[in-house]
């Protein structure tokens, strides 16, 4: 029998799971230009609308300080509740005004988009922050490719969901979103917990994740090329992507005490770990000079409340490149229908001097069919590739960090992004893919 005392205590690897999930439903701003021609036609709105929506979405999502401040008073579940609430309140009000059940002002319309995105904001610091804490140091920039890839995945994953499932009826999907997501985010961060003493991450563990996480990725890849060339019944194929996305609780299988409840945890994982590191140490799986760099890396870390952060200068120096980085990169996303229909010469100037979304709208020579797939299939290369980068970076930035210091990576990451923005501003259509793939990595 327990005692009133003992304390659910998951395994780093199933909270690892959880979080893997929670990722995969986090990031459905990055599929807003995919739905946003449907949703502009329901609600009338001209392009400047329709990317100020989308833009605010994004706004919403990355402004984490909120969500790091709750998380910290409140922990993993609460923050889950509030994740959802929010997701809930964001996409049932773009439910409710594409439905015209009621239709709000613009600026409401906007501060839906806004809270829909700090849901996703509330989950990504969940998921991230609560892993991230259950490893050791030396570990941690792994981890954080690991998750920010199921991120990056999650527009190709939800976009399969919405040609599968709903298009064109946006309504139907925004109401999808506003029900499912909650679910998922509350129900998985209900499970989570941070572990009282950092593991180290198994390589074996941080391969099965990568081969998971890639099997995602050849997925969507694969099958939107098969829809190039074959009239595919889209929604078994995206079914089955929720199959390989609950693949990612096989991940703790096999580690000792996948959950445990004890009265005094730490002691608990304390012993568990010291016997499992002997016991690896004998097989000869790590050396010693390894072992005495991951102690020493898990214990140099330092932790900074939110005011102390703000007074370095460090924080300033991230917040500017990262802005200018994820900022370019976020109005590219949102107006890939829009330069689509421009580097395809939709937007006649002589037929049109109101610049609209919908090529229905603003000319004869592009077909609205012709316009949405190539949209679909570009936001798709941009989850896939985003998800490489966001790996291959993550895993450099620890294998690299005895010749380059971290920082070496936020410099190369806004030149490129830099670059590739001036490739695509003297792109064709078909240039447009490669500039796509770079825009991933780079983001």
């Amino acid at each position: 029998m327990l005692s009133s005392n003992a304390r659910y205590q998951p395994n780093p690897y199933l909270v690892l799971s959880l979080a893997l999930v929670i990722m995969s439903a986090s990031g459905t701003i990055y599929l807003y230009s995919v739905y946003a021609t449907d949703l502009s036609g329901q609600l009338h709105y001209d392009s400047t609308q329709s990317q100020l929506v989308g833009t605010l979405a994004n706004i919403g999502a990355w402004i984490g300080v909120p969500g790091g401040l709750f998380y910290d008073r409140f922990g993993p579940p609460a923050s889950a509740g509030m994740s959802g609430l929010l997701l809930f309140i964001g996409y049932g009000g773009l439910f409710l005004a594409s439905r015209g059940i009621f239709v709000p002002p613009f600026a409401v319309v906007c501060a839906y988009a806004f809270i829909a995105g700090q849901g996703s904001s509330f989950s990504y610091t969940l998921a991230l922050t609560t892993s991230v804490r259950n490893f050791q140091l030396a570990d941690r920039g792994k981890v954080v490719g690991l998750l920010a890839c199921y991120y990056a995945l999650c527009a190709g994953i939800y976009t399969q969901f919405y040609k599968g499932f709903f298009q064109p009826s946006v309504d139907l999907f925004l109401i999808f979103l506003a029900i499912s997501l909650p679910v998922v985010i509350f129900v998985c961060g209900a499970l989570m917990r941070t572990s009282p003493r950092p593991a180290p991450l198994k390589h074996s563990r941080y391969i099965l994740t990568l081969v998971l996480g890639s099997s995602i990725a050849i997925y969507l890849a694969g099958l939107n090329v098969a829809a190039l060339y074959f009239d595919l019944q889209r929604q078994y194929f995206a079914g089955a992507l929720v199959f390989l996305i609950l693949l990612q609780f096989v991940i703790p299988i096999g580690t000792k005490k996948v959950i445990s409840c004890t009265s005094n945890p730490y002691t608990s994982l304390q012993h568990e770990d010291i016997a499992e590191e002997i016991i690896e140490g004998e097989r000869g799986q790590e050396p010693v000079e390894e072992t005495e760099l991951r102690t020493k890396a898990s214990h140099s870390s330092t932790d900074y409340s939110f005011l102390q952060a703000v007074k370095t200068a460090d924080l300033w120096l991230l917040f500017v490149i990262l802005t200018g980085t994820i900022g370019t990169g976020i109005i590219t996303v949102n107006a890939l229908a829009d330069v689509v229909i421009s580097k395809q010469g939709a937007l006649v100037g002589a037929n049109s001097t109101n610049s609209t979304l919908n090529p229905l709208e603003a000319g004869p020579s592009i077909p609205f069919t012709s316009v949405n797939a190539t949209t679909t299939t570009l936001v798709i290369i941009f989850s896939i590739c985003n998800a490489v980068g966001r790996l291959l970076f993550g895993y450099l930035s620890d294998y690299c960090v005895r010749w380059f210091d971290r920082s070496f990576w936020v410099a190369v990451t806004p030149l490129l992004m830099g670059l590739t923005q001036v490739y695509l501003i003297f792109s064709t259509v078909p240039m447009l893919y490669p500039g796509v793939v770079f825009l991933g990595i780079a983001y």
